[in-house]
Formats: C-alpha cells, structure tokens, sequence
C-alpha cells in the first residue's frame, strides 16, 4: 500500500489530473479520483422513479408494467443520458478506458439505488445479491477491464448488498450499440449467456447492475437465463439509458 501511494504520487506530479468538467485539480476530499470533482458530479440530476426495462415506461412505485410482465421486475436508471456531462464520463470510462471513474460513477448509481430502490429490498432482505453482465473474452482483452462488474462492486461495497459473478458469456457477439434496431438486438443476444456452475441462485433476488441501457435486450436476456436457474426475482440498474441508439 505504501508502494502503491508512492507511485500515485509520482503519476499525479507527472501527468496531472483534473475534473472533465471545471478543471478541479485531484484532491483528497473534493476530487480524490482526479477526474470529476464531488461538485460536478452532484450536478447531474438524478431521476426520482423505475422504469419499464422493455418500453422504458415510468413506473408507478415498485409495481411491474402491466404490459411487459417479463423476467426483471423493473430498471433503475439513475440519470439521463442526455446529460452532457454522464455521457462524457461514461464515454471516457468504456472507451477511453479511464478504469478510476469506476468509483464515481458507482458511488452516483449506489445513491440512486439507496433513494430509490432500497425500500423495495430491505423488504426482502437477505436474499438479494448483486450481479453484472459479463463480457466476452474479446471484449475483456480490448478493454481490460469489466465496467459493469467494477461498478457493480463499487454499489455493493456501498450498499451492503453481496456482489457475485453469475452469468458466463457463450461467445462474442457483435456489439449491442452497433445493431440499428431492437428486434436485432434481441436476436443478437439470445442465448449469449449461462449461469455458472459455482452459483447458488435458487430462490435469491437478484440485483444486475450495468452502465448503461438501450433496448434492454441484454438485462432482459440475462433475467430469462437467470430465473431459468432458480432465480426468485430480479431488478435491473444501470447510470442511463441511452434511447436514441
């Protein structure tokens, strides 16, 4: 640890940081990640309700949509993706591969679920664990890192709520963000996952956490695998969701 704060030391004198959006320097209390300071980050509105993981429609409460009565319950999105600022830092995170705003963002996505979610879960508390989207080996090795499973612990760690890796990838598929329509996506990702051999998921409630939604084919599909395997009920929650793609 000692070694390791040397180093970011060093890193920090030579190639300095600041927030994306005021140019804050990196500080221990308002902008330990360097990148976005606490400040900006409040900033970004957050939404007050669930959605539809399918239609995306607002739903009222904790109730599942009466016309999409599928495998996940319901999606909190915690903010628009039509803020400049969370695209940005969810661009910089995926695909400039700026693995530190892991902390950040999951720390915006545990206070979301806190507010919104968590009621719902303390009244079936134990039995929920918290879960991700795996990626393929391809992907894995390109980005070097799982941006949904570094969230997904970074909301566990902060909500006090079990993170374990459920799902396995088949094969790689091509990527959900490159497909036009939403009948493709569904298509596309059908039968991309299983459940692990080394997973007690038998009557638990799951939590899937991921950065971001667009059709929703991806969780949905992952519910289906998931409640095939035992599963008792599972919710989905992501940063944004990006309706236009």
């Amino acid at each position: 640890m000692h070694l390791k704060r040397i180093r970011d030391w060093i890193l920090d004198c030579v190639f300095p940081v600041s927030c994306i959006a005021c140019n804050a320097p990196k500080h221990t209390m308002t902008n330990p990640d360097g990148f976005v300071c606490s400040a900006c980050l409040a900033n970004i509105s957050s939404h007050q309700w669930l959605f539809c993981p399918v239609c995306n429609t607002k739903l009222a409460g904790f109730a599942q949509c009466p016309t999409h009565r599928g495998p996940m319950r319901f999606l909190g999105v915690a903010s628009s993706y039509q803020n400049n600022l969370l695209k940005h830092l969810i661009w910089r995170y995926k695909y400039e591969f700026c693995e530190p705003l892991a902390r950040p963002l999951g720390a915006m996505l545990a206070e979301y679920f806190i507010k919104i979610c968590k009621p719902y879960c303390d009244a079936h508390a134990p039995e929920w664990i918290i879960t991700t989207i795996p990626l393929s080996h391809k992907r894995m090795r390109w980005r070097g890192f799982n941006q949904g499973a570094l969230l997904a612990q970074e909301v566990s760690r902060r909500v006090n709520i079990p993170y374990a890796p459920m799902l396995s990838r088949m094969h790689f598929r091509k990527p959900q963000m490159e497909l036009a329509t939403k009948t493709e996506r569904e298509q596309n990702i059908r039968g991309a996952f299983a459940v692990r051999r080394d997973c007690a998921i038998q009557h638990k409630r799951i939590i899937i956490v991921d950065d971001i939604a667009t059709s929703g084919a991806t969780l949905v599909e992952a519910s289906r695998m998931l409640k095939l395997a035992g599963a008792k009920e599972i919710i989905g929650l992501v940063l944004a969701r990006n309706n236009s793609a």
